[in-house]
């Protein structure tokens, strides 16, 4: 396979559609430009060859809902291997896709390049903000390693509107968790 190839495959499929998911053709074809995309980046690991590099938001924008037959979890531990470099621009592409379940792959994948810092804070917010529950689930759990004090007011009013109990359980732990961490007055923070 080429990088030419696999470009123009996942160009086509931006995102996989359930139909696609049905075809094994198509399922067998995405495997093999995951595996081609795979073997690269492990090669190139630091500095990526700029063909390569143009296969990452393709990758991101081709996953949709459910899973792609387990292959979408395939892109997100591959794209690990990758300079942040080369993924940081593309999920803030993906983060602005009108399809929530490549918003949500996206958000998945940035927790491999947030590195404890709040870049994404404001991505999470706004997906916490979404009609699909699980876009607003894969939020709630990055912003659970990245959240400050600072965002306690408005987690808890977003998790005062969250409907479905788990995210709003979520919601709730980080604000609890955030409130302990706050030293009482007078005391220095530990």
């Amino acid at each position: 396979m080429s990088t030419d190839e696999a470009l123009e495959f996942l160009l086509r499929h931006q995102p996989l559609t359930k139909e696609d998911e049905d075809q094994q053709p198509v399922l067998d074809k995405l495997k093999e430009v995951i595996e081609f995309f795979d073997d690269e980046a492990h090669n190139i690991r630091s500095r990526m060859d700029p063909s390569m590099a143009a296969l990452v938001l393709p990758l991101l924008l081709c996953m949709n809902r459910p899973d792609g037959c387990g292959l979408f979890g395939a892109i997100e531990q591959m794209l690990e291997y990758c300079p942040s470099y080369v993924v940081v621009p593309a999920l803030y592409k993906a983060f602005a896709s009108e399809n929530s379940g490549t918003r949500m792959h996206a958000i998945n994948v940035s927790c491999l390049f947030n590195d404890g810092d709040r870049a994404f804070v404001g991505v999470y917010r706004t997906a916490l903000s979404s009609s699909d529950f699980i876009e607003r689930t894969a939020a709630a759990d990055a912003l659970s390693y990245v959240c400050e004090a600072r965002d306690i007011e408005w987690i808890r009013e977003l998790a005062s509107q969250e409907p479905v109990p788990h995210i709003r359980q979520e919601l709730d732990k980080m604000v609890a968790e955030l409130e302990a961490s706050i030293p009482p007055p007078g005391l220095p923070p530990a």
